[in-house]
């Protein structure tokens, strides 16, 4: 009887091991997505100070956070996408960040310009949404 009893000892012991051994790496080795914002959004159009209101170009600072503790995030280019709805061609101008190494725990702000030529009024640019794609996620989309 005590041969059984050190056997289910040992057994339950092993199982236990292998179970918090399991855990830890679970823990130590998982990852989480990196999160995407817009810092600062600037429509220089709707300035009414500035001497050339016909500038249409849309500057934007992306913040982009990796809270991974131990992994760094290598991007892919990131495409941001202008579209607007107010014409019946549904124009399109898309910016571009080249591919970049983010370290852990690290915060990246990138400045990107958007040239819009072609929208021409204010009002139209109030209303174009903004969507942004980066390989981490789906689409976020900005209705200004």
């Amino acid at each position: 009887m005590s041969k059984s009893g050190g056997c289910c000892r040992k057994c339950l012991s092993f199982i236990l091991s292998v179970g918090f051994t399991a855990l830890f790496l679970w823990l130590s080795l998982r990852t989480s997505k990196p999160t995407c914002s817009i810092k600062n959004f600037y429509l220089p159009v709707l300035n009414q100070s500035l001497k050339t209101p016909a500038n249409d170009t849309i500057f934007m600072d992306l913040r982009l956070r990796n809270n991974n503790k131990e992994k760094g995030v290598e991007y892919d280019q990131i495409n941001v996408t202008v579209r607007s709805f107010s014409d019946s061609n549904h124009s399109l101008w898309q910016g571009r960040l080249s591919g970049f190494y983010q370290g852990y725990q690290k915060k990246a702000t990138k400045n990107l310009a958007v040239d819009t030529s072609g929208l021409g009024t204010s009002s139209s640019l109030l209303s174009c949404p903004i969507s942004l794609y980066y390989p981490f996620s789906k689409n976020a989309s900005l209705l200004l």
